[in-house]
């Protein structure tokens, strides 16, 4: 019977590997095009999902600060994603990896997510897919090395549904992941899919990308602002002109007569 293994053990493996180098590619790319003043990360401290991030300030809020390596500029918070201790609409992004994987209270976390999520705010999510090759072999067979433990895995359904839920606005993703690679690299991530392809990588990629063991999802804190009627619609400089232009004509009549 496969063993199973714990989420700081499963970084060490092969899947594992995969998965942290696709998914810190993939943040990189993403996160490298974004400014604003404030990043953070929450939990999942193994990787460092800000790597490649163009914002200076860097935070990471976990409940567990591991060794940290000397290149690594996030500055460490302990708290609980469900009690994040910072300002409503202070983060210009927020990455959240493998936040929908675990059994604790995701609802809770995607509203603290969008409160301290500043307007038009980034929130890029990285899971594991329920729907994957991994989690199918998984419910089968039981415990499986592909799969840490504990892990509440949810469908990339599942994940828009409470997303939206939370008031975000989805506006885009990827898959990726149909086997594990021996090769991967985390700590030196080249760029996303880049790792040589096996058949199944190729095959997948192709014919069944919804089902990769891996998925990203990006969304965007979009606000609702007011719209102007009235007087309140016109602004100064437009009375003004137009006290101007009526001077004008009145003058231009009075030469007339």
């Amino acid at each position: 019977m496969p063993r199973s293994v714990s989420w700081i053990s499963f970084f060490s493996t092969d899947a594992g590997k995969t998965c942290a180098e696709w998914e810190l590619a993939a943040f990189s790319s993403i996160s490298r095009a974004l400014a604003g003043v404030r990043a953070i990360q929450i939990g999942c401290p193994a990787i460092n999902a800000l790597t490649g991030c163009a914002i200076a300030h860097q935070i990471l809020v976990s409940e567990e600060i591991p060794a940290r390596m000397a290149t690594d500029i996030r500055a460490p918070v302990i708290a609980s994603p469900r009690a994040i201790p910072f300002a409503a609409d202070c983060a210009d992004l927020v990455v959240w990896p493998h936040g929908l994987d675990v059994g604790e209270d995701k609802t809770a976390s995607l509203e603290e997510i969008t409160r301290i999520l500043s307007p038009n705010g980034i929130l890029i999510t990285s899971f594991l897919n329920a729907s994957g090759p991994w989690s199918m072999k998984r419910r089968l067979f039981g415990a499986s090395e592909c799969i840490p433990e504990p892990a509440s895995l949810v469908t990339v359904g599942e994940a828009k549904r409470l997303i939206t839920a939370s008031r975000l606005t989805l506006e885009g993703g990827r898959f990726g992941v149909y086997t594990a690679n021996h090769e991967a690299q985390p700590c030196s991530p080249r760029p996303v899919n880049s790792l040589k392809p096996t058949w199944l990588d190729k095959a997948g990629d192709r014919w069944w990308p919804t089902l990769g063991n891996m998925a990203i999802l990006v969304a965007r804190k979009r606000t609702v602002g007011m719209t102007l009627v009235g007087k309140a619609a016109f602004s100064d400089s437009r009375v003004r002109s137009g006290k101007r232009a009526l001077a004008h004509k009145q003058a231009l009549s009075e030469e007339n007569l």
